[in-house]
This record gives structure tokens, sequence and C-alpha cells, in this order.
């Protein structure tokens, strides 16, 4: 008899089962999962230390609200030319006003996505501005439990597109955190990603892929081809070689970096 299966005759009984949630709580913690804190426990600040190193490196900030991940991105290397996208108006004139005094940084007042033109952009009607506005309604409404849910129509445009329009050959490293969008904004890039243009991809996978009903492995199997996966610890990368739905399904906050094989 296995450990695990002894462990089970043991201790998979009812008297133990708010213990074991605790212990369930606790292993997520240590596996990268929910350590949304700041920027060190998520894993953010090991990843610019170790991959934003590259002189004049080109970085998209998808999702970029008022640029705090943008400013920490200058703070590591201050010679980076960032491209900052934020469709809400309100937190725009934020990230804009902040970001103004850099010369290689360029805010643009639209959202990244796998279509060109409009859609419908969800925020708190009591707040001016935030950071869940969502193209998911479900996520201001139901995950965040607000029944005052504010629309603004906004701008979309791809990846694909906004590279050829602006004459970007290649992409140093895209981080997207847009509330549930993620996998559109990829699929908005399918071109830059099946072509090698893009180097590294950092996204979120959280609770809000349950709204937007996207699994872990929808993001694996467009990228894995392609790209090494990980997930962020604060002091490294757990890899994720093969797709396994007990482990990856995880539906609580956590940082995928996909480093693309050809520029290992």
């Amino acid at each position: 008899m296995n450990f695990s299966r002894l462990y089970a005759n043991i201790f998979a009984r009812k008297f133990f089962y708010k213990l074991h949630r605790y212990l369930f709580h606790l292993s997520l913690k240590g596996l990268g999962v929910d350590n949304y804190y700041n920027s060190k426990l998520s894993g953010e600040t090991y990843v610019l230390k170790r991959f934003i190193a590259k002189k004049n490196c080109v970085v998209f900030d998808v999702g970029a609200n008022e640029g705090n991940w943008s400013l920490e991105v200058l703070e590591k290397n201050p010679t980076v030319k960032i491209f900052a996208f934020e469709p809400s108006p309100k937190t725009f004139s934020v990230l804009s006003s902040r970001l103004s005094k850099y010369d290689d940084v360029t805010p643009y007042n639209f959202g990244i996505g796998s279509i060109n033109g409009k859609l419908s952009l969800y925020d708190y009607a009591q707040e001016n501005g935030s950071r869940h506005a969502s193209l998911f309604k479900d996520v201001i409404v139901e995950q965040h439990e607000s029944n005052q849910v504010v629309e603004y129509l906004v701008d979309m445009i791809t990846i694909d597109d906004f590279m050829k329009q602006n004459d970007i050959h290649f992409i140093d490293f895209l981080k997207v955190d847009t509330e549930g969008y993620e996998m559109e904004c990829l699929n908005g890039a399918k071109e830059a990603i099946d072509n090698n243009k893009i180097k590294i991809i950092q996204f979120e996978f959280n609770t809000m892929h349950v709204y937007s009903k996207v699994f872990f492995k929808d993001f694996f199997d467009l990228l894995s081809d392609k790209y090494s996966l990980y997930r962020l610890i604060q002091d490294g990368l757990i890899p994720i070689n093969k797709y396994n739905p007990t482990y990856h399904e995880l539906f609580g906050f956590q940082n995928i970096l996909a480093i693309n094989k050809k520029y290992q």
C-alpha cells in the first residue's frame, strides 16, 4: 500500500475536513496561487529582475490600469520602450498622467483583444475607475458582488494589427492582465505567436476565467508548442511541462510565464 492510499485510509474522514481544507489553502500559497498581496510574492518582481534587462527592449503592458506595473518595469530598466493599453476612460486619464514624463512610454486608450471594433467594458458605478473593470459583466456583478454597474463602449484592436500599423516587428515582453479576457488578447496575437515575434508572455489565470469560460488547458493548447510554460513564485518559476487538470485548473490568482523556446 503506497503512502497516499494509506493516508486516505486513515485521514480521509469527516472529522479532518476542516484541517484538510486549511492545509489545502496553505498549499496553494506555496504553489504560487492567490499570492496577490504584492509584486514580490506574486513573482512579478523576480521576473522583471531576470527578464527585463535588455537595452531598448519592447514591452507591451496590456491592461495597464493606473500604470503600477509599467512604473516597476521602468525602475528595473529605464531604457525599455513601453506600449501601455487601458480601455477604461477614467483609469486611462490617471495612467496617462503618471506616465507622461517618460519619453519612451506611450499610453493608448483602447483595449487589446481578438477583434477590431467596439466592446462593452463594465465597472463599479460608485467608483471613479477601478482595477476590476472587465469586459465580462459577471466579473463585477457576481465575482465582486456589485449591483451598481456602469458600462463603457470602448475601442478594441488586435496585437497583430497594432504591430502592423505601428511597424513593430518584435515584442520582448508581453504582459496581459485583463480580468478574464486574457485568452482573447492572445487569440488576437496568433500571427505574432506563430511567427516567433513575441519572446515572453506573462498573463494571469484566475477566478475571472470562470466567467469568461476559459480553462487553463486553452492557454496550454495555444502556447505549449512554441512556449515553455511556468507558474510564478517569489523566487523562481515552476515548470508546467505536461497538462494535468487536477493541478492546473485552479481558478485562483496566479501569474503564468510563457517563454518562447526559440530564445531560451
